[in-house]
Order: structure tokens, then sequence, then C-alpha cells
């Protein structure tokens, strides 16, 4: 009774001992040494080490395994924000038990660093959000300045110029000032997504008239660009969705494969209805995306091989709008691409109605 008594004391003051140093471990490999050099001076084993490895292979509780020329392992795994990411392993070359007490200590300590790894993972995502707000701005301030400085130029000319200068300086105003327009309203998107305000407008509604009406007035663009545009639109298309943002998602898809279609090319537009989904394709024969660039396409800042550079056009927020605004619809949006310069294809996919 006395051993007993000295032993659950001494274990108490190792996790009190064990606490703040997993607390105040800078790294996860730091964590992860920590917590062993712990189950070290408790258990003595043969060979200790941590195993990584999915989910699936990892086993929910401590447990004790026989195998091989080891005769025992004891196994306990780590779980960090409620997901199992891997596991302890203790293995002795003479049988041995373990008592309820040494399975539960054992079990503390990989809990403790599942809860350190946890908050190490927090700080970096915290990190990262605050360093692609810091991003946003800087871009958004450049990306308002340029065509600021325009419009001041253009106002000089319509001060001082002869008549066809001044009709080209208010060009120069109308196309400069819808830019910061769009800039504007790209941003207010992406800050009420962040915090959930966005709200839609829900109510049963045929896709077919919102893509033909985003047609017509992507049409001058495509004109300009020399590209041609085809759709497939006979069938009614029901979804249940807010017309507005519906609209906000396929003008932004058409006007980037036309940006992006080849010279004198053409962007297609077609449609599958099925029992439970809808899917609106559309695809461009212009410059394609890489294999690397595909997992990046719908990041905002983000385009080549994932790395941040500045975006062909724009602010570089509107596939990123894009797939948050077909989310709250409850889709999916995808990209497909055979590679470089052999087009690309935008799937949404949408419950039907």
């Amino acid at each position: 009774m006395v051993n007993g008594t000295k032993r659950q004391v001494s274990h108490l003051r190792l996790i009190l001992e064990s606490t703040p140093k997993l607390s105040n471990a800078d790294s996860i490999e730091r964590v992860y040494g920590i917590a062993l050099d712990e189950v070290q001076a408790i258990f003595k084993p043969n060979r200790l080490f941590v195993a990584l490895s999915e989910s699936k292979n990892l086993v929910p509780n401590a447990h004790v395994a026989q195998r091989g020329g080891w005769l025992h392992d004891l196994i306990i795994p780590i779980y960090a924000g409620g997901n199992l990411i891997g596991k302890i392993m203790l293995q002795f070359e003479k049988a041995r038990t373990f008592s309820d007490d040494e399975i539960t200590l054992v079990e503390l300590i990989a809990a403790q660093a599942g809860f350190a790894i946890a908050r190490i993972d927090e700080r970096k995502s915290a990190s990262e959000a605050r360093r692609r707000k810091d991003e946003l701005v800087a871009m958004a301030v450049h990306e308002l300045r340029s065509p600021l400085t325009a419009i001041v130029g253009a106002a000089f000319i319509l001060r001082k110029e002869r008549e066809d200068q001044r009709i080209r300086a208010l060009e120069v105003i109308e196309r400069n000032a819808q830019a910061q327009v769009n800039l504007i309203e790209d941003l207010l998107h992406v800050c009420q997504l962040d915090a959930g305000q966005l709200k839609l407008q829900v109510r049963k509604l045929d896709l077919a008239p919102i893509l033909e009406k985003v047609i017509e007035e992507i049409r001058p663009l495509a004109t300009s660009h020399n590209t041609v545009l085809n759709a497939d639109l006979k069938q009614a298309l029901t979804v249940r969705g807010d017309e507005q943002r519906l609209w906000q998602v396929f003008w932004n898809l058409l006007a980037n494969s036309v940006r992006f279609a080849s010279p004198n090319g053409e962007v297609r537009i077609t449609t599958e209805y099925g029992s439970a989904v809808i899917k609106i394709c559309i695809r461009d024969n212009g410059i394609g995306i890489g294999e690397k660039e595909l997992p990046y396409i719908f990041e905002p800042f983000r385009q080549g091989d994932g790395q941040d550079v500045k975006p062909h056009a724009g602010i570089g927020l509107g596939l990123a709008i894009v797939k948050d605004l077909v989310a709250l619809h409850k889709g999916t949006i995808s990209a497909e691409s055979d590679g470089p310069g052999k087009g690309a294809c935008f799937i949404v996919t949408l419950p039907s109605a």
C-alpha cells in the first residue's frame, strides 16, 4: 500500500513537472522530444519512438501488443484537435505487464502532448491569418493607388487639352473608377465571408436565364479578345439559391475564362442535369493550368506553383470568392486542365431543386 502511494505521488509529481515543459514547447518536434524523455524516464523501454501515420492505422486507446522478436509493445495514441495524429511506441525485449496506473500516466502524457501540438497549430494558423490580412491590405493599397493616379492625370487633361484628348481622358476616368468599384466590392465580400455576415436570399430559380444574362454582359469583353462564346442552355436548370450571388459566381468564372482564352479562341458553357445535382462547365482553350497550380487556383493571391505572385489581373480574389459563394449554396467547384497551353475547365456542381 505504501509503495503504491509513493508511486502515485511520483507519477503526480512527474505530470506536474511535464505540463509546463510541454505547454512552453515552441515546436511540434520539441513536444515529441519532451514526451519521449518523460516516458523513457518512467518505463525505461529497450526501444522508444514516435510513429506518424494515417488516422485509419491508429488505435483509439493505449494497448499492449505482442509481436516478433520484441515480446511486448506499449502503444499510446496521440490526439490533437480531436484527430489522431500519431502514436508513442514502447518496445520491450522481455515480457512485462502494465498496471492501470502506468497506462493512465502515459495516456496523460500523450494527452498533454496532443494539447501542446494543437496550441502550436492554432498559433501557426493565427500567424498565417495575420500575414494574409497584412498582404491583403498591402495589395489593396497598391491596387487602389494605380487607378487613382490615372484618374488624377485624366482630370488634369480635362482642364487643359483638346476635345479628343478630353474624350479619352473621360474613358480613362470611367475605366479606372470602375476598377476601384470592383476592387472595393471584392474586399467587402471577403470581409463578409470571413465574418460569416454574407446572407443569401434563397429561393427556387432557373439558372439558365442567369447564365444567358452573364453571357450577354461578358460578350463585349469576349469581342474585344476575339473570343467566341458558345452555350448549351436548352433546358431549365432549377436550383435553390441567391440570384445575385449566383450571377456573381458565373460572371467571375466566364470573365476569367475569356481573359485567359487563346487569341481568336472559344469559351464554351455546357450543363448536365441530374436527379440530385446540376453541373455547369465553363471551358476555354487558353493558356491552361499546370499540375502544380491546380491545388492553389482557388486561393487568394496565389498562382503558378503555389507561390505568392502578382495576379494577371486585379487583386486575385475572384476565384476565392467564387469558391466561398458556391460553398454557401452547398455546392462545389473544381478546376481541370491537361496542362499549360491546353485550356481549362471550371465545374460548378449545385444541388438541384
